[in-house]
């Protein structure tokens, strides 16, 4: 079953992260094609990711030397600080750790060897009434 999202709102600031996700630096127009939400609605989910760190509000359109005619257009990147992704590969002998921003420039990384025996450790034999059962039709079977 889907999850529901908390509101309209935070579901159009979702959509607009994803896109951030997935470019680089972008205009709300830029947004608006990639998503199919509105204007008002790209902007009022810009202003609210901004506010909430997820995004950084960049020199306008016209700063950057991509003016064309008419207002300059507001800009939005998203910032690779506001989050970080832990990866972890646990094998039989390597066990690594690794630490990335959100556009995945590694932050950190741990290796560990655990050796030619590896990870295994002697498990205890479960005790209790499920033990005394396999217990009790071991003897039965003869073995």
């Amino acid at each position: 079953m889907p999850q529901r999202r908390a509101s309209p709102r935070a579901s159009s600031a979702e959509t607009v992260l994803d896109h951030a996700l997935d470019v680089g630096a972008f205009t709300a127009t830029e947004a608006m094609e990639s998503t199919g939400l509105t204007r008002s609605t790209v902007l009022a989910a810009c202003e609210d990711l901004v506010a909430r760190g997820w995004l950084t509000e960049l020199d306008d359109a016209r700063t950057a030397g991509e003016y064309r005619i008419g207002r300059p257009a507001r800009r939005y990147e998203l910032d690779p600080t506001a989050g970080c992704v832990v990866g972890v590969d646990a094998g039989q002998h390597r066990v690594a750790a690794f630490v990335a921003d959100l556009r995945g420039a590694v932050l950190a990384r741990a290796e560990t060897d655990l050796g030619t025996r590896g990870a295994r450790r002697r498990v205890p034999p479960r005790r209790g009434r499920d033990h005394r059962r396999r217990r009790a039709r071991r003897s039965r079977d003869g073995r």
